[in-house]
């Protein structure tokens, strides 16, 4: 059979069985009780973190094709810092709107516009992990003195520790990691945009 359409066939399976897994583990009694507590998916994500993983582990794949290195870990530390700072700052508001209503959405909506364009910034400059710790500690201050986040300070830190953590790192690894990663190796990135190769053939 053609490679791209066992490739095609494998990305379709593998985001099946995650689905199908996520929903099992959400409608739970500990994934009910983790998001009664919580108001975040945490059981959830932690599955979509654990299939790709597994499947890749168990098929013996080389981990750094689908973008899971230790390599050159100070350059990736320095990425991961500088996009922790926007985006800590930018999860403040998820703890006082509700992105599912308009009014939330209207507030997010622009917030995270604005998330990228400041990473976009950040990351031409290629700023140092030292000053990006420096300036992760901002938003976790802020929180601190702030009277009206005193209150919400453990779902702010909830919001904080599931967009940035959990939801981030899931969707990377089952979208960006293993699905798209998958069909590359298969259908080859032929298309140039702003150096960025794209595309299948």
């Amino acid at each position: 059979m053609n490679k791209k359409i066992l490739a095609l066939a494998e990305a379709v399976s593998v985001f099946a069985l995650t689905l199908l897994l996520v929903v099992v583990a959400g409608t739970s009694s500990i994934g009910v009780w983790v998001r009664s507590v919580t108001n975040r998916g945490f059981l959830e994500y932690v599955v979509m973190i654990a299939v790709p993983l597994l499947i890749l582990v168990a098929a013996r794949r080389n981990l750094a094709s689908y973008g899971i290195s230790f390599r050159h870990l100070r350059y990736h530390l320095d990425v991961t810092m500088s996009a922790f700072v926007p985006v800590a700052v930018a999860s403040v508001p998820l703890a006082f709107v509700d992105p599912r209503a308009w009014g939330g959405a209207l507030i997010l909506a622009p917030t995270w516009i604005a998330v990228l364009l400041v990473l976009g910034r950040i990351l031409k400059r290629k700023p140092t992990l030292a000053g990006n710790s420096a300036l992760a500690a901002l938003p976790l201050i802020w929180l601190a003195s702030s009277p009206a986040a005193k209150a919400t300070l453990g779902h702010a830190f909830s919001a904080l520790l599931f967009y940035v953590f959990f939801l981030g790192l899931g969707e990377e690894l089952l979208f960006r990691g293993y699905i798209q990663s998958r069909l590359n190796l298969a259908f080859g990135r032929p298309f140039m945009f702003f150096g960025v190769q794209w595309g299948a053939r």
